[in-house]
């Protein structure tokens, strides 16, 4: 661009140098010549203006992809971040999950003995280890200890254990 405003000016110049150095009357031929090689520079700067017109628009173009990219790393850091906190998460209840498994197998494979579990609920109710919790007041509707049908449907009961004095 800056080589075809150099050539514009040389050709300007050019004509003003020719112009004074021959100092004769202007004919109809040479004004012709004249005015045609003056629309042929202002042709010349109209691409000119348009090649820097186009530029900056493609630097404003440019200038607002930047801001656009720029957003968007932003908002991949944020999910990045999530996505780790996320993937930390799933990791630990994963591993709590298999505990629960290892759990539950090594529960299965020893029998449970009936017998046992009731003299040992026995023994802490007996101790005065077991109470109501601190917000149970005999008002209350509900009771801070299984009622006689709860008893009847629970797990015990469907083992054989009756007796529950």
């Amino acid at each position: 661009m800056s080589a075809q405003l150099e050539s514009l000016t040389a050709a300007v110049n050019a004509l003003l140098t020719v112009l004074e150095s021959t100092r004769e009357l202007a004919t109809v031929s040479t004004i012709e010549k004249l005015s045609k090689e003056i629309v042929r520079c202002d042709e010349d700067l109209q691409d000119a203006l348009a090649v820097v017109h186009r530029k900056l628009e493609l630097q404003q173009d440019i200038k607002a992809l930047r801001e656009a990219i720029q957003e968007r790393q932003v908002t991949i850091s944020k999910v990045e971040s999530v996505l780790a906190t996320s993937l930390q998460s799933l990791e630990q209840k994963t591993f709590q999950g298999r505990q629960a498994v290892q759990a539950y197998e090594a529960a299965t494979q020893a029998p449970l003995d009936v017998a046992a579990a009731v003299h040992a609920a026995r023994r802490i109710g007996c101790s005065f280890t077991a109470a109501a919790p601190p917000t149970w007041g005999p008002e209350s509707t509900l009771r801070p200890f299984p009622t006689e049908l709860q008893m009847g449907a629970s797990s015990l009961a469907q083992h054989g254990v009756s007796d529950w004095s």
